[in-house]
């Protein structure tokens, strides 16, 4: 066969029958790959395009097979050439005794499949909630297991609000009451909150209740905390607001990591913290000038 040659000017491909233009080892990009993927520039071997298991006549999807029969002997090892293919089909009803509601996948209706995909069995729990268009209903004798608590059980032997307190403290009861009010003020999530004075208000941003140890640092500085400044206690205590128990902490850092923007933040801290050594250094710069 003639080789057909490519345009004026240009190296043409080193095979024969190929018109393009040459771009890599005297080949084509297209048999320069097909030489790196299989180590020629042959034409491939064509496969059969129809599969290969008798009876089948649809169209191959890997190794010679079908997409059905191809994964049936990724799943059970053998084609099974002798059963004809067609959708697995699941039973219309929930296979748990007395659910029948539709199925979902594995058999099970979406609320037992759910039961089962996050506890690993269906019936953990007690029977599930029936609703309807008009009412909720609680099909179940089970009872929380917590004491002094007589609501239905919704996941993990609780009801549900018990259920909620357990997840997020890790069991009913562990923390006291998130707010436990007195003459002199509450506590709040660990900290002792009180009332502010107005003459003090404008150290705590206008607020009439401010937390303890922040109103004492304040007071202290003679100014109102900024934003990246936080009051730490030295003892662990949230409820000891001595002055000698608190620290002022701040959370401030410069925002990179050039020299240009490490002095900046330097000269920011030493006039917030120290005006008077930052003074007595501007000082000597101006006297060694």
């Amino acid at each position: 066969m003639a080789r057909i040659v490519p345009p004026m000017g240009q190296p043409g491909c080193a095979v024969q029958t190929c018109d393009r233009v040459a771009v890599s080892r005297g080949w084509c990009d297209t048999h320069y790959r097909r030489w790196r993927r299989t180590g020629t520039t042959d034409d491939p071997v064509r496969g059969p395009t129809v599969c290969t298991v008798d009876g089948c006549e649809a169209k191959v999807d890997a190794r010679g097979l079908c997409h059905g029969h191809h994964q049936r002997l990724l799943r059970t090892g053998s084609v099974q050439a002798h059963i004809p293919l067609g959708r697995r089909r699941q039973p219309e009803v929930c296979a748990v005794d007395g659910c029948d509601g539709a199925t979902k996948g594995h058999g099970l209706c979406p609320r037992h499949w759910w039961r089962r995909w996050r506890h690993g069995n269906v019936d953990a729990g007690g029977l599930l909630k029936i609703v309807t268009s008009d009412r909720m209903d609680v099909e179940s004798e089970q009872r929380c297991c917590e004491p002094d608590c007589a609501a239905a059980v919704v996941a993990r032997d609780r009801c549900g609000g018990c259920y909620k307190v357990a997840l997020r403290r890790g069991q009913v009861g562990a923390d006291p009451d998130v707010r436990v009010v007195t003459g002199e003020g509450h506590l709040s999530h660990g900290y002792w909150k009180v009332p502010v004075p107005e003459p003090d208000r404008h150290l705590v941003g206008g607020h009439a209740a401010v937390g303890e140890h922040r109103l004492v640092i304040a007071r202290l500085l003679g100014r109102p905390l900024e934003l990246d400044e936080q009051v730490h206690h030295i003892n662990g205590d949230r409820l000891d607001n001595r002055p000698e128990n608190l620290e002022l902490w701040s959370t401030s850092h410069p925002g990179g990591q050039r020299v240009q923007d490490k002095i900046e933040w330097a000269v920011s801290i030493l006039e917030r913290y120290c005006p008077e050594r930052f003074q007595n250094i501007l000082t000597a710069i101006d006297s060694s000038e």
